[in-house]
């Protein structure tokens, strides 16, 4: 009887023990495919950022490059609403991928910024052209 009694105790612990280590690797599990899902969640929101601010700096080339077309068909220095509305630029240029953009010309070059939109949580970009091409062109401007 005593090995019988020893036998069940046996199987019962053993049971019991499988059955918390299931439980606790049920715990361990979900809570690594949490991890893992608010990793993948941070590490998208992290990669669409950086989308955003390279498309935004991609813009900033774009419409340095407009302006200086612009300064050699027409001579003239145009602000941003200008090279959208002679279509040198659509008119999603005004502000898109949360930055609004800024043109100004500054001595012998040229500067572009976007600014991130209000409630954006983005870094504002600034970038300033010159060079002897370029001063070439601005040369062209009419006083």
């Amino acid at each position: 009887m005593k090995r019988r009694n020893f036998s069940l105790a046996l199987t019962a612990l053993l049971v019991a023990a499988v059955a918390l280590a299931q439980k606790g690797l049920r715990q361990v599990s979900s809570r690594f495919v949490r991890s893992l899902m608010a990793w993948h969640q941070t590490r998208v929101r992290l990669n669409e950022r950086e989308k955003r601010i390279d498309a935004a700096n991609k813009d900033v080339r774009r419409i340095v490059q407009a302006e200086l077309s612009h300064i050699k068909k027409k001579g003239k220095f145009a602000t941003l609403d200008e090279l959208v509305s002679s279509r040198d630029l659509g008119p999603e240029m005004a502000g898109r991928h949360g930055y609004v953009y800024a043109i100004c010309l500054e001595g012998s070059g040229i500067s572009t910024s976007a600014y991130p939109a209000p409630g954006q949580q983005l870094p504002a970009l600034y970038q300033r052209t010159v060079g002897p091409a370029i001063a070439a062109v601005l040369a062209r401007l009419k006083k």
